[in-house]
C-alpha cells in the first residue's frame, strides 16, 4: 500500500488537485436538509411542533459540526479531502460538556474531524475493527496479518472505542481495514518509485470522469460515480442521527431524484 505521505504527496501535484477540489465543488455546492424520519410526516402523520424543533436543532448542528469550521460547507470539502486522497476519514464525536447536553440531549456536541494518517484501527480476531489508537504521528498503512503480527505501531495518544471515533471506509477490502482511495487506485509503482506519469494517465477514470466512447460517445459515468458517495455520506449522516435518539428525522441531500 503507499503510505500516507506518498499520497499526500500525490494529491498535490496540479493534475490530482484540480480532479479532487472540482469533486468537492460539485458535492458541496448541494443543498441539504433534515426530513421526517420514521413514524413522522415520511408515514403520512403530520408533522408535530416537537419534531419541528428537533429539526431546527438538527439543522444548527449540522450548519456548523465542527467549530474548527466555520460551515457545513467547509467541513464538508475537509471530509471529502480525506476521502479521496487515502479513504481514511475519522470523525471523533466530541462529548459536551455537561452530559446529556449535545445534539438534541445526546451525548455528541461536535464532529471533529482528526488527521486520518494518525488514526490506527485495531482489528478484532475476526478482523473488524475493536477500536482505534490515536499516534502523535503517520501511522504505517498495512494488511490485517501485519496488524495481528505488530498490534499496534507505538505508544498511542489515546484508545477510542468504535462509539466514539467514526471512520467508515468507503472502499472496504477483506485483507486490511485501511480504505482504497481513488489516488491509490491510480498508482502503480516503477521499480521501487511511484509511476506518477502513469497514474495521472489513469485519473479521470478513478474520478468518474467522461472518456471517448465508441463511435464518438462520450461514455460519462459522473452522476453515477458522484451518486455513490452521496449516498455513502447520507448513510453516514443518518448513522450519527441514529446514534444521538433521532429516528425521527433524516438527512438527505436536495434536488436528487
Amino acid at each position: 500500500m503507499a503510505s500516507f505521505a506518498d499520497l499526500r504527496a500525490f494529491a498535490a501535484t496540479s493534475l490530482a488537485r484540480a480532479h479532487i477540489e472540482t469533486r468537492k465543488t460539485q458535492i458541496a455546492t448541494l443543498g441539504w436538509d433534515i426530513v421526517p424520519g420514521t413514524g413522522t410526516a415520511r408515514d403520512g402523520h403530520a408533522p408535530t411542533a416537537q419534531f419541528a424543533e428537533r429539526r431546527a436543532q438538527a439543522v444548527k448542528f449540522f450548519s456548523r459540526p465542527d467549530a474548527n469550521f466555520s460551515s457545513f460547507t467547509s467541513w464538508l470539502r475537509a471530509l471529502l479531502e480525506e476521502v479521496w486522497v487515502a479513504d481514511a476519514l475519522a470523525i471523533y464525536l466530541h462529548a459536551p460538556q455537561k452530559p446529556g447536553c449535545g445534539l438534541l440531549g445526546s451525548s455528541v456536541a461536535a464532529l471533529d474531524i482528526l488527521d486520518g494518517s494518525r488514526i490506527e484501527p485495531i482489528p478484532s480476531a475476526d478482523g473488524k475493527v475493536a477500536g482505534y489508537a490515536h499516534h502523535d504521528r503517520e501511522v504505517p498503512r498495512r494488511s490485517l496479518m501485519e496488524m495481528t503480527d505488530r498490534p499496534l505501531s507505538g505508544l498511542p495518544l489515546g484508545l477510542y472505542s468504535p462509539s466514539q471515533i467514526l471512520a467508515p471506509v468507503f472502499a472496504v477490502r477483506s485483507w486490511t481495514l485501511f480504505g482504497f482511495s481513488p489516488l491509490e487506485q491510480a498508482l502503480t509503482q516503477r521499480g521501487n518509485e511511484l509511476d506518477l506519469e502513469s497514474a495521472e494517465v489513469l485519473l479521470p477514470a478513478v474520478f468518474g470522469v467522461a472518456t471517448p466512447g465508441p463511435a464518438g460517445l462520450s461514455l460519462d459515468a459522473s452522476g453515477t460515480w458522484l451518486r455513490r458517495y452521496l449516498d455513502w455520506l447520507a448513510r453516514m449522516l443518518n448513522q450519527i442521527l441514529e446514534h444521538c435518539g433521532a429516528a425521527d428525522l433524516r438527512w438527505q441531500w436536495e434536488g436528487l431524484d
